[in-house]
């Protein structure tokens, strides 16, 4: 009798407690709106880089930059319809060559793809950008990308084929003798995209003068339906 009576309690708890976890209203728990970036980045599609080129151009690139000093002859046009040139291929970054002079007009400044992707990322000066996300952008750019031009409000962007790496004494009076106006130059690496699509990063070189420049890291967030610059970051200016 005693045994019959272990037996049945041993089969009725099981019965009880799978009972008790189906009858139990469950919890839906809410998605986080933020969290950390999910990795592997991704290339940028064509689509996401105009869109990114659009707001980065419109923000902070259009109608920046003055002539060289002793250009004061040149005519000029008003700050926001100064148009800019491109080229119709991505910035890349490229191995150190021992000769300036060798360096193709799509490569990123020297020295760039070391500061970038270093993991000695020093964020008291600089936004917390996760490594892998920097390594990301500098291994999915060490070769060049079509570069999908902007059109809209931002179609004051031209490509030519014009852009060299060294400069000549007198390029930059021969850039503005051709290009009146002009905002100077804009490159830019194609962006790489965080896995879950909500933040993307991209370096932008541009120049405007023999002492007008500067090399930007920009993270961008995409938000409302729309990228928008989160932070910037500049690695080097002249």
């Amino acid at each position: 009798m005693r045994w019959g009576r272990i037996l049945a309690t041993g089969l009725v708890l099981p019965c009880l407690v799978v009972a008790f976890l189906v009858g139990s209203p469950r919890q839906s728990r809410a998605e986080p709106e933020s969290g950390p970036l999910l990795f592997p980045a991704r290339l940028a599609t064509e689509i996401e880089q105009r869109d990114m080129l659009r707001v980065l151009l419109l923000g902070r690139y259009l109608g920046r930059g003055l002539h060289p000093p002793g250009e004061s002859d040149l005519p000029r046009m008003p700050g926001g319809s100064r148009p800019i040139l491109t080229t119709k291929t991505s910035l890349r970054f490229c191995p150190p060559l021992a000769t300036p002079e060798a360096i193709d007009p799509d490569c990123a400044s020297d020295g760039m793809e070391a500061a970038i992707a270093s993991p000695r990322w020093d964020t008291r000066g600089a936004p917390n950008i996760p490594h892998a996300f920097r390594a990301a952008l500098v291994d999915a750019n060490r070769q060049a990308h079509p570069q999908p031009l902007p059109g809209g409000r931002a179609s004051a962007v031209m490509a030519s084929d014009e852009i060299p790496r060294t400069f000549q004494l007198d390029f930059w009076k021969r850039f503005y003798e051709r290009h009146p106006g002009s905002a100077g130059y804009f490159q830019a690496t194609r962006a790489v995209v965080s896995g879950d699509g909500r933040q993307a990063l991209i370096y932008v070189e541009h120049s405007c003068g023999g002492l007008c420049g500067s090399g930007d890291l920009h993270l961008l967030r995409f938000r409302d339906g729309q990228w928008r610059v989160e932070t910037s970051y500049m690695l080097w200016i002249s």
